[in-house]
This record gives C-alpha cells, structure tokens and sequence, in this order.
C-alpha cells in the first residue's frame, strides 16, 4: 500500500529564475493509493476484503491507517 499525497494551494507567482510557478501551500491530504486502492473501492461498495501489506511507521503510514480504519478496516499489525 502507499498513500498518494495531494498538495492544494494557489500558483502565487512565476519564478524568476525559472518557468516553474510557486505554490502558495494550502494543504495535503492524503489518501489510500496503490495496493489499499480496490479493498477502499470495495468497502465502499459494502464488499469484504481481506489482504497483507506493509505499511511504514511514519507519519504517512499513520495517516493511511487512520483513513482505512475511519472507513472500517481493521489491523492486525506491528510497527517495527
């Protein structure tokens, strides 16, 4: 599993050294991506799944278990 990271804000100008836009940060929001894509699109669905991943103990590997959960995963896992 991975978690796919949106960055959201307003372009706030074109860089002078470059043609590169410079993002006025807003926000990221994180969400299941890669492997955690279709077990998400089946609970949504009201489907069961079942599947092994690792995931990090990082602060993007918690904020994909917080997100899976809140749609009614659950983890048998360890952190090492």
């Amino acid at each position: 599993m991975i978690a796919d990271e949106f960055l959201y804000g307003q372009i706030a100008r074109v860089s002078r050294e470059a043609p590169v836009l410079v993002l006025e940060y807003g926000e990221t929001l994180r969400l299941p991506g890669g492997a955690a894509t279709p077990p998400t699109t089946c609970w949504i669905s009201a489907g069961r799944v079942s599947f092994i991943s690792a995931i990090g103990p990082d602060e993007s590997g918690r904020q994909l278990v917080a997100g899976l959960a809140a749609k009614g995963a659950t983890f048998a896992a360890s952190w090492h």
